[in-house]
């Protein structure tokens, strides 16, 4: 028996989350033999098949499919897609775009050569499609709710590929980016030490001391004592802070620990650098 038609299109325009974020939202239970394009689409657009079966065609390629999968779409890419005669299909979609896009599509394993992939707990993104479907878009107070739907719906989709990095050197400067945000906003703990830090990202204390050393030209020991004493002597330039006040706050544990890193580092003492400068 087939399918009564039902087709529900919503747009909404962005002007705030620039980085990833969509502005169409739909749901569509085809006719048999149902189509689209051939067409070029000047955004992505992402297509979740709950549901039947049919083909699509992307720049020469032919993927036949089957729900519950999805097929994506790419800005300049020549596509057609059409609803099988016999099992025609039913599916949402998403239309988005962003500054990100493309580098959260390939951190996702979505490269240029994926074209379609499995979907995780169908179930589970057919009931947020229908939550975002429901959402008021037009209303500025669901803005955040309606985003929260559209990532917790693209967390579902998955390419057969394994996830791949644009440069050999992503990896690596997620870990030293780990490393600098966790300093940033520990240095002022005197117990702080790289084993914790290490432990934090899930690597080796001796391979993350390594790691960092190469990426940073010093150890991340020595980076965290350079930034404490860096931090130091801007606090004695700019506040009424003693030293022993300051010492506490870039981790030391005395004025007088903080002292002889200090005239290591800098080649005088505090008092003498305040005044000096």
């Amino acid at each position: 028996m087939t399918r009564p038609h039902q087709f529900d299109n919503h747009f909404v325009k962005e002007r705030l989350l620039q980085d990833f974020y969509f502005f169409n939202v739909g749901h569509e239970v085809c006719w048999p033999n149902h189509s689209f394009g051939p067409t070029v689409k000047e955004n992505y657009l992402l297509h979740f098949v709950s549901q039947g079966q049919g083909r699509f065609q992307v720049d020469g390629l032919t993927l036949n499919l089957t729900a519950p999968s999805f097929f994506l779409i790419r800005p300049g890419e020549r596509i057609f897609y059409q609803a099988d005669d016999t099992d025609p299909w039913e599916y949402y979609w998403l239309g988005f775009d962003g500054t990100q896009a493309e580098n959260l599509l390939t951190t996702a394993a979505l490269t240029n050569d994926v074209h379609s992939g499995r979907v995780i707990a169908p179930e589970t993104v057919v009931t947020l499609f229908e939550k975002l479907l429901a959402l008021d878009l037009y209303q500025p107070a669901n803005k955040f709710k309606a985003q929260s739907l559209f990532y917790g719906i693209f967390s579902h989709f998955e390419s057969s590929h394994t996830p791949t990095v644009t440069s050999g050197n992503s990896w690596r400067q997620t870990y030293q980016d780990s490393f600098l945000l966790y300093v940033a906003n520990h240095y002022s703990r005197s117990d702080l030490t790289i084993a914790e830090i290490s432990h934090s990202v899930g690597l080796n204390r001796t391979y993350f001391s390594q790691l960092m050393t190469k990426l940073l030209g010093r150890s991340p020991q020595a980076y965290l004592k350079k930034l404490r004493l860096e931090k130091a002597a801007d606090l004695l330039l700019t506040t009424d802070l003693s030293i022993a006040e300051i010492a506490l706050q870039v981790g030391y544990t005395s004025s007088q620990s903080l002292s002889r890193a200090f005239k290591d580092y800098f080649g005088c003492t505090p008092s003498r650098y305040g005044k000096n400068t």
